[in-house]
C-alpha cells in the first residue's frame, strides 16, 4: 500500500471537514427530527414503562402515542395562534 504525502493527508482532512459541515448544513432537518424523537422517546420510557406494569402490555404504547398527538395538536393550536396575531398586527 502507497503512503501518503503530508499534502495528501492535509487535503484529506480538509476534504472530509468540508464533507462533514456539507452534510452537516443540508441535512439539519433530519438530524433535528431524529434528536428530538430521540428526547421524547427517552421521556417518555419511564411513564411507558409504569402503564405497562399496572395495565396491559400495548398500553403503555397507547399513553405514549396519546401524549404525542396531544403535544403535536397542543403545539400546532399555539404556532397557529401565533402567526395569525402577527399576520393582523
Amino acid at each position: 500500500m502507497q503512503r501518503l504525502s503530508g499534502l495528501q493527508k492535509y487535503a484529506y482532512v480538509l476534504l472530509s471537514l468540508v464533507l462533514t459541515v456539507v452534510v452537516l448544513f443540508y441535512g439539519r432537518g433530519l438530524i433535528l427530527l431524529i434528536i428530538s424523537s430521540g428526547l421524547l422517546a427517552s421521556l417518555l420510557l419511564p411513564v411507558a414503562r409504569r402503564v405497562d406494569r399496572l395495565a396491559l402490555k400495548w398500553s403503555g404504547a397507547l399513553v405514549g402515542t396519546l401524549v404525542m398527538l396531544v403535544t403535536v395538536i397542543g403545539l400546532s393550536s399555539c404556532s397557529t395562534t401565533h402567526f395569525v396575531t402577527l399576520r393582523e398586527d
